[in-house]
C-alpha cells in the first residue's frame, strides 16, 4: 500500500513541478535531518522495533508549498512541505519529522 499511496499523493505535485530536486538546500537539510532521526530510531531509540525500521526503503521527498504539513506513509516514504519549513530553524525540521515518524512507529507498535 505505501508505494502506490506514495505515488499518488505526489504524482499531482511532481507534474506541478512542486517537488524539490536533492540538490535544493532546504531538500537536504530536511533529508539530513530525517536520516539523523530515522538512524535515531534503528538504534536505540526504536522502542524494540529497530529491525523493523530497517527493513523499510526510507525516502523523503520536499514539496513547494506554502501548507505547514508533513506525514509518513508505510515503508518509509517522508513527504514534507515547504510551509512546514519557512521558520529557518533545524530544531523545527527535527521537530516535524521526529514526530512524524513518531506517529508511525505507533501504528506500527499497535498493529504489530
Amino acid at each position: 500500500m505505501g508505494d502506490a499511496t506514495f505515488k499518488q499523493q505526489i504524482g499531482g505535485y511532481a507534474q506541478a513541478g512542486k517537488l524539490l530536486k536533492e540538490n535544493n538546500p532546504d531538500y537536504q537539510l530536511i533529508a539530513g535531518i530525517a536520516k539523523k532521526v530515522i538512524g535515531a530510531v534503528g538504534k536505540e531509540y526504536g522502542g524494540g522495533f529497530q529491525s523493523h525500521v530497517k527493513k523499510f526503503k526510507w525516502e523523503v521527498v520536499v514539496v513547494e508549498d506554502k501548507v505547514p504539513n508533513a506525514f509518513v506513509l508505510p515503508g518509509g516514504k517522508i513527504v514534507v512541505f515547504t510551509g512546514s519549513t519557512h521558520s529557518n530553524l533545524a530544531s523545527d525540521h527535527f521537530a516535524i519529522l521526529a514526530i512524524e515518524i513518531g506517529f508511525y512507529m505507533q501504528e506500527v507498535i499497535c498493529t504489530a
